[in-house]
């Protein structure tokens, strides 16, 4: 964020008279992540009222590629690309109809049974059955 805020037009886009700090990006940061799960979570439960979201969920992996000095983040393989890569993982879950209701970053592309079930059947439907899932490389992860 704080290197596209560098970007002369980006930040008048903003209406921003000079860029932020990377301090005040950081303070923006901390007080966003402190939100963002229970703004989805609310958005989530009003799209569960009004939309049938099908018997299967649809989860992939993503990499998420981080700068160098990034201390928590690690050497991974992506298997699609075929090439390693310095970052993090993002496991996406979707419905049928392609409705978003799970993410969560982690520290690999690839996505387990266990990473699975936690942020989808757990999380969300602790007392239903689902299908099974499938990742980008089709293998099946019944949750």
């Amino acid at each position: 964020m704080a290197q596209e805020l560098t970007n002369d037009d980006v930040w008048r886009v903003c209406e921003f008279k000079r860029p932020p700090s990377r301090r005040t990006i950081g303070r923006f940061i901390d007080d966003l992540s402190g939100v963002v799960e229970e703004v989805f979570s609310r958005i989530l439960q009003q799209v569960l009222v009004r939309v049938e979201l099908g018997s299967c969920f649809r989860i992939d992996g993503t990499d998420v590629r981080a700068p160098r000095p990034d201390e928590d983040a690690s050497w991974n393989y992506d298997s699609t690309a075929e090439e390693t890569y310095y970052g993090y993982g993002c496991c996406l879950v979707t419905t049928d109809n392609n409705i978003p209701i799970a993410a969560e970053f982690t520290d690999e592309k690839s996505v387990d049974k266990e990473t699975a079930r936690r942020i989808t059947q757990d999380r969300y439907f602790p007392n239903e059955s689902r299908g099974c899932c499938l990742n980008a490389a089709k293998q099946s992860l019944s949750v």
